[in-house]
C-alpha cells in the first residue's frame, strides 16, 4: 500500500522504485536497493543524508548518474561546488537525546560509523536558474543545495522531480504537509530564497 504522506526523500524513494519495477515485489527490493547501502535494510546502512549517503550510494549502485554538468553545459554555465564536515556520530547522539533512537542502537552505529566525513557536491548556481531550466529532462532528480552552515547538519535541504509540461518547467515534491505538491520552477525557488539559510543552487540527477 502506497502511503498517503510522505517526506521529500520518501516520495523521490517511492517514485523511483515505482519506475523501475515491474510487479510489487520488485517495487519491494527496488525500494530497498535505493533507501539502503548496498540493499541492507538496517539503520546503520540507511542513506541518511542525501548529499553524503543517498546521492552518491545510488550513482554506486548504478541507479542514478548526475546530470548536474551535463545541463550546465547545454545551457552554457559553470558548475559550482559546496563541501560540508558530516559528524556522523555526533548525529546520532542527537536522535538519542531526541527519543528516536534507543541508546543500544546508537552505540551500535557509532561503533562502526566514521567519526567524520567530507563530502563535495556540485551545484548550478540559483541565479541561473532561468538559463538552465529549459534544459533540465522531465523527471530528473532535482536536490537543494544550501549554503554549508553550523546550524545544519546537512547541504542538500529538499529533494523532488522536474517536470517539463506545455513549455513551462515545474518542481514536484512532498511538501512539508506531506502531501505531493507541483508547483513552478521558480516559483518554488522564489519562495525558497526568503529564508534564512541561503539557497546555492541544485544538483540534478536521473535514475538509470
Amino acid at each position: 500500500m502506497i502511503p498517503k504522506k510522505f517526506n521529500c526523500t520518501t516520495y523521490v524513494e517511492t517514485v523511483a522504485a515505482l519506475s523501475r519495477s515491474q510487479s510489487a515485489n520488485d517495487f519491494y527490493q527496488e525500494l530497498i536497493r535505493i533507501r539502503y547501502r548496498n540493499g541492507r535494510s538496517t539503520y546503520g546502512s540507511r542513506n541518511h543524508f542525501p548529499w553524503s549517503d543517498w546521492i552518491p550510494n545510488n550513482q554506486k549502485a548504478g541507479i542514478l548518474k548526475d546530470v548536474t554538468k551535463v545541463v550546465a553545459n547545454q545551457a552554457d554555465v559553470s558548475v559550482s561546488s559546496e563541501e560540508k564536515v558530516l559528524q556522523k556520530r555526533r548525529w546520532v547522539s542527537q536522535q538519542f537525546e531526541k527519543g528516536r533512537i534507543s541508546r543500544g542502537l546508537a552505540t551500535l552505529v557509532k561503533s562502526y560509523w566514521d567519526e567524520s566525513e567530507s563530502v563535495e557536491l556540485g551545484y548550478i548556481p540559483i541565479r541561473k536558474i532561468s538559463k538552465v531550466m529549459s534544459h533540465i529532462p522531465s523527471g530528473t532528480i532535482l536536490n537543494v543545495v544550501r549554503e554549508n552552515s553550523s546550524d545544519h547538519d546537512v547541504l542538500v535541504s529538499h529533494q523532488g522531480f522536474v517536470i517539463q509540461s506545455g513549455g513551462k518547467t515545474y518542481f514536484r515534491h512532498a511538501s512539508v504537509s506531506g502531501k505531493v505538491r507541483t508547483v513552478e520552477l521558480t516559483r518554488y525557488f522564489d519562495r525558497q530564497k526568503q529564508k534564512d539559510w541561503k539557497i546555492l543552487g541544485f544538483n540534478l540527477n536521473q535514475l538509470i
